[in-house]
């Protein structure tokens, strides 16, 4: 079993895990962002290639936080 501690998520931020710091997969990347829903705080998350385009990435889950509010 992997057991996975990552900082608490604050509104604007983004945590992005590489490789080894992934716990799916070390080929993979995951973007994490806080995202708030009629009061209740939840994570929106992308899971993609280690060389996917991380600012558009970003950029992608900062919008879609802006239609959920």
């Amino acid at each position: 079993s992997y057991v996975l501690y990552i900082k608490p998520l604050f509104k604007d931020e983004t945590i992005v895990l590489v490789g080894d710091q992934n716990p799916f997969s070390a080929q993979c990347s995951l973007l994490l962002s806080k995202a708030t829903l009629n009061g209740k705080d939840g994570v929106m998350a992308i899971l993609g290639p280690t060389r996917m385009n991380y600012n558009q990435n970003i950029g992608l889950l900062n919008y879609s936080k802006t239609l959920l509010t």
